[in-house]
């Protein structure tokens, strides 16, 4: 990793004590950008001639430099084998990139190598290396929207949330059309209980990806639902109902969704409603035991004292 971190920052290993010309040798040899290399063998071999060394000291510099440009690339290579592997989901996920456009190893010391060490260290949970790779890679290109966002990722996933909003803010001025960051930022927001700009972010980002909606509208359907909580946390009965409709909108087989609302029009004294919320969560999910009990309390409350019998029995003998 330390050594990762040079070859991205673009430090070059020492050289030992050669001529002026040897030296020049060694460094085109470790040169960052591959187009500076030598692009053959004879070309190399020309020029050590050229530079007077004897043969048993060229043979010294070759096998230092052979040793140093295989610990680069493989160093490199870890890098493009790890990008390769699946990183694991997270609800912040940026959609990480897994290798450059060309599907090439990126070159040493530039963003792409810097992007490539943050992606590593970020699919090994190692939050403050990777905030150190992507700030690295800022540093190389300030206008990089990728950059800002992955360090926004890593920094909500190591729980510095509030600190992740400016990362996402400037993510989204450079990148405004790419539905991910808003995602993302909207998932902190909710994370911070800031409702009205998580669903602002939320809604943007399925206008902008219309054709994949499904990640949005689960993440639409939860904050709507978090929101109906903290509702029903201050006995807000009616706004707690009016955002579990929203958030039933979003995920209409929810099983939980439908208990919580029919939780709440119980308490609004509207019991047949509530009965039709809790048979609609008994039906995507007959293993809840609880959801029997519910539809067993609002069936009461309609006088319907055999059948709330029948429901009690069924929850009671599912918690046995």
């Amino acid at each position: 990793m330390e050594l990762a971190r040079q070859i991205v920052t673009g430090n070059v290993a020492q050289l030992p004590a050669v001529s002026k010309e040897l030296g020049r040798i060694c460094l085109k040899c470790l040169a960052r950008k591959s187009s500076d290399r030598y692009q053959d063998a004879d070309k190399l071999a020309a020029d050590l001639r050229r530079s007077g060394s004897s043969p048993s000291q060229t043979r010294r510099l070759l096998v230092g430099m052979a040793g140093l440009l295989l610990l680069a690339a493989v160093v490199g290579l870890v890098v493009v084998l790890q990008q390769q592997k699946p990183a694991p989901k997270q609800p912040n996920d940026p959609g990480i990139i897994t290798k450059n456009d060309e599907g090439e190893q990126p070159a040493p010391g530039t963003l792409e190598a810097a992007l490539a060490l943050g992606r590593l260290h970020a699919n090994k949970k190692e939050w403050d290396q990777a905030e150190a790779a992507f700030t690295e890679a800022i540093k190389l290109d300030p206008e990089c929207a990728e950059a800002y966002h992955r360090r926004a990722g890593v920094r909500f996933n190591a729980g510095k949330i509030k600190e992740s909003l400016p990362d996402f803010d400037v993510a989204v001025r450079l990148d405004p059309k790419k539905a991910e960051v808003f995602k993302n930022r909207g998932i902190a927001y909710l994370n911070l209980l800031r409702f009205e700009e998580a669903l602002a972010d939320l809604k943007h980002a399925l206008e902008l990806d219309p054709d994949h909606p499904e990640p949005y509208k689960k993440v639409l359907g939860e904050t709507y639902a978090r929101r109906a909580f903290e509702q029903a946390q201050a006995k807000k009965w009616k706004e707690a109902v009016a955002d579990f409709d929203e958030a039933i909108k979003f995920a209409p087989k929810s099983a939980d969704y439908h208990d919580k609302r029919g939780s709440r029009r119980f308490n609004l004294g509207e019991f047949e409603d509530a009965r039709k919320d809790f048979t609609e969560a008994i039906r995507s999910d007959p293993n809840q035991p609880a959801y029997f009990l519910h539809r067993g309390y609002a069936l009461e409350a309609l006088g319907r004292e055999n059948e709330a019998a029948e429901d009690f029995k069924k929850g009671n003998h599912a918690k046995d």
